[in-house]
């Protein structure tokens, strides 16, 4: 029996490490502050961003299928841009960072999150 539980122990590990391996990355993505990003002005536009202070800004396309998440959940770009506004008058906008991910393949932003500081 313990023969068994081994051979099945091994089976499912070797089974886990080949599943592993077979993982292909599809998305990029950034964590930046509030001060890091330049959002778009509309629907068909593009996100600027610096990802360190020596990095170089990269500025990635969005388009109608970019998906923007406020702090309440999926929002039009319009109301997203009106709750970046009202972060980046108070304290609580200092802590907040923008969750920013894109396709590897064609580097279109897939979607734009924000995080405000929870204290």
């Amino acid at each position: 029996m313990k023969r068994l539980t081994t051979l099945l122990f091994l089976g499912c590990f070797s089974a886990g490490i080949a599943s592993a391996q077979s993982l292909e990355v599809l998305e990029g993505a950034a964590e930046l502050s509030l001060s890091d990003i330049t959002f778009p002005s509309g629907p068909i536009g593009s996100a600027t961003f610096t990802e360190c202070e020596s990095c170089e800004s990269k500025t990635l396309p969005v388009d109608s299928g970019t998906v923007y998440l406020g702090v309440s959940g999926s929002v039009s770009l319009a109301d997203f841009l009106d709750e970046v506004a009202e972060l980046r008058t108070t304290e609580k906008g200092q802590g907040t960072f923008v969750g920013l991910f894109y396709s590897l393949e064609t580097n279109r932003v897939t979607r734009i999150s924000l995080h405000p500081d929870a204290s």
